[in-house]
């Protein structure tokens, strides 16, 4: 370990020397302003797991702890000096939010102990060689040695100055340097805005400045105070003046921890400790709570697609380079019908429905049963692509950031293909195929006319060839043929069994009021006219709305030319069965 003497921190904020002047607000943190504790969470935990040390069994773990430290342990006095400049700054500006945030930190120092969320992580290297830099130092900088290694702009770290209303945090890392043994490192970093103190008015400062020694230096083994000092090679994050923003800051963290992090932690890759308040026990989070924290979570998507990865197979979907294979998990039957891509370490990325959100995610076909989808990279080249195209929230993907058109134009062909081919690889699995071309009704020569009466009824009725799939089972009849007839109730009708006495039943309704339909069996299961026997019944759309199911007919109120979809239940299986629908 490095020796050397010991010598006081202060806070040092370098001359602006005639550049830049940077306000009250922060552009690289405004990424994370809404929710700014899950998106804490997120960051943390990804930097966590992009440090994982290499080969290691255990998985990575973190604790959360909300404590207290002296305020002369993070050099009180001098940082109130910068935050009061601040203020004046920010009075004499007429800047109200500003001004409203730096008077609410400065009476932080009026206390001896200022409020403060410990973040610390083991089983990964801490922050070796450049890593310190590019995290404390340095800004829109990334150095991880992992391909697949999550964030690739550099801005996640100012995720943490929007949960301290001192806009300050202390970092500290303990880690093994070659040829010099353990090192240990503590520097703090504030991000204000460009003042001057009042002795030095025309010595304007920049907007961010560093807790660290007088030669600029940071705090290294026995230098650094006990609150800060590491007892395992890993790194910390200390976020001075914690105001989460939120009710209950233990809860969000646990619903973003699981609701992002859950592949990762059934995996065994990750476990989480939060220490909360004193008098409450420690909470873990493990692949053997994962349940019980979901349970708490009332209606969430992430819990339909964790019982994806862990109830189901992944099947492979070959997509080719630059993507390669594609691992993905299907839960058939429930789920939010939506499609959840995920990065190799874990972390959910999006499960938006929107394609430029989330160019993996197939179009969310109306004839498809309820479900919930993983898609992971199967490889770290593919999840390195996948990754140049998150947006700087990462919560997004989209092929707008490649700047060059043709990559671009290449990106866009690479995800229309593995879009396309995963929605056959549902369809599969859906077990809905497309109908033949070619089909010999040989039962529909007892139900219609024979051309040559004299004819036996027992050769094949002639067909035609029908192109058609799943979304147009059931067509409207030809303008011409209708010509004679009332316009039609019910258009596009759509019936798709999604269990065994399950369906999903569509149609366009062509009038307004009360509609009153009946399902019946078509081909060899139709016995009698008699409708099928329905249960209960109950809207995709607005799930709000009353059905009324008496003696198996469906009445509900319509608009004109409004799609309906309706999910219903059989007295009877329905699995291998076909229908029609007919209003009354």
């Amino acid at each position: 370990m490095t020796t050397s003497p010991k010598e006081q921190a202060t806070w040092q904020f370098p001359p602006n020397n005639d550049g830049a002047e940077y306000g009250f607000e922060n552009a690289a943190a405004a990424h994370f302003q809404a929710s700014p504790m899950v998106h804490l969470v997120r960051e943390l935990l990804q930097n966590a797991l992009d440090a994982k040390v290499d080969g290691l069994i255990q998985p990575v773990h973190l604790t959360f702890a909300e404590v207290e430290v002296p305020t002369d342990a993070v050099g009180g006095p001098a940082l109130s000096s910068h935050i009061a400049a601040c203020l004046e700054i920010s009075k004499a500006r007429n800047e109200t939010d500003a001004a409203t945030a730096y008077s609410k930190a400065l009476n932080y120092f009026d206390n001896p102990t200022i409020p403060c969320l410990s973040v610390v992580d083991n089983g990964t290297t801490g922050l070796v060689g450049e890593k310190w830099n590019a995290l404390v130092t340095q800004e829109g900088v990334v150095r991880k040695d992992k391909t697949a290694a999550g964030g690739s702009y550099g801005i996640g770290k100012n995720a943490v100055f929007n949960v301290s209303d001192l806009c300050s945090v202390i970092y500290s890392t303990r880690y093994l340097a070659r040829r010099q043994g353990r090192e240990e490192r503590m520097q703090g970093k504030s991000r204000l805005m460009t003042h001057a103190l009042p002795k030095a008015k025309h010595t304007p400062l920049q907007h961010i400045g560093f807790y660290r020694t007088a030669s600029g230096r940071p705090l290294r083994g026995t230098e650094i105070p006990s609150y800060f000092r590491l007892a395992e090679t890993g790194t910390g994050v200390f976020v001075l003046g914690f105001n989460p923003r939120c009710s209950n800051w233990v809860a969000t963290a646990i619903l973003a921890i699981i609701e992002n992090y859950f592949f990762a932690i059934h995996n065994q890759d990750l476990t989480v400790t939060i220490h909360g308040q004193p008098e409450k026990p420690a909470i873990l989070i493990n692949h053997e709570t994962l349940d019980q924290h979901f349970a708490l979570a009332s209606s969430n998507p992430s819990y339909a697609y964790y019982r994806a990865i862990r109830d189901q197979t992944a099947t492979g979907v070959s997509i080719g380079l630059p993507l390669g294979d594609l691992k993905t998990y299907i839960l058939k039957g429930e789920g939010p019908r939506r499609t959840a891509c995920l990065n190799r370490n874990g972390m959910l990325i999006t499960d938006s429905r929107e394609r430029k959100h989330n160019p993996l995610s197939p179009p969310n076909r109306s004839y498809w049963p309820d479900y919930a989808a993983v898609v992971i990279p199967a490889t770290n080249e593919g999840d390195a692509w996948l990754r140049s195209m998150e947006n700087p929230g990462h919560d997004a993907i989209t092929s707008e950031k490649i700047a060059e058109a043709g990559e671009r134009q290449f990106a866009e062909a690479t995800l229309t293909h593995a879009r396309n081919t995963l929605n056959a690889t549902y369809e599969e699995v859906f077990d809905i195929s497309e109908y033949p071309g070619v089909s010999n009704l040989t039962e529909l020569a007892y139900a219609l006319p024979e051309q040559y009466p004299e004819d036996t009824k027992d050769r094949n009725l002639t067909t035609v060839e029908i192109r058609s799939g799943v979304s147009s089972m059931l067509r409207p009849m030809a303008p011409s043929l209708l010509d004679d007839r009332q316009p039609p109730a019910l258009k596009d009708q759509r019936v798709v069994c999604t269990g065994i006495n399950e369906a999903v039943v569509g149609f366009t309704a062509m009038q307004a009021g009360s509609t009153t339909v009946k399902l019946f069996p078509t081909g060899g299961e139709r016995k009698n006219d008699a409708p099928l026997l329905i249960i209960s019944a109950e809207s995709l759309d607005h799930p709000e709305e009353p059905i009324q199911v008496e003696a198996g007919v469906i009445t509900l109120t319509t608009k004109p030319n409004e799609r309906v979809r309706l999910k219903i239940t059989a007295g009877q299986d329905i699995s291998r069965m076909a229908f029609t629908l007919q209003p009354e």
